[in-house]
């Protein structure tokens, strides 16, 4: 084994060692802010009714109900696919088109 490797390895070891330990790692995380997201008024630009906003881009209607009336908020994938379609839904039909 190479003095290389053997770094390598043992640097993912400690790294192992301390998550394991809830210590901070060498590792970075990026985070981007995706701001506030108006479920409603992101499906009326899109000229949709809820049923047919749902079955287009795979979200469940009594969830999609519920983030319209306030009573849940979108989170982690389902916020950033709001905001994509908000700001640009053909993208995301044309990503979504079966071959």
């Amino acid at each position: 084994m190479t003095k290389t490797a053997f770094a390598a390895i043992e640097a993912g070891l400690a790294d192992a060692i301390a998550h394991a330990r809830g210590e901070p790692d060498r590792g970075t995380e990026s985070r981007y802010p995706i701001g506030a997201v108006d479920v409603q008024a992101i499906r009326r630009r899109t000229g949709l009714s809820q049923e047919r906003f749902c079955a287009l881009f795979g979200i469940s209607r009594r969830t999609f109900v519920k983030w319209e009336q306030g009573e849940r908020r979108p989170t982690g994938p389902a916020r950033v696919l709001l905001k994509v379609i908000e700001r640009n839904p053909t993208a995301v039909l044309e990503a979504l088109k079966v071959d």
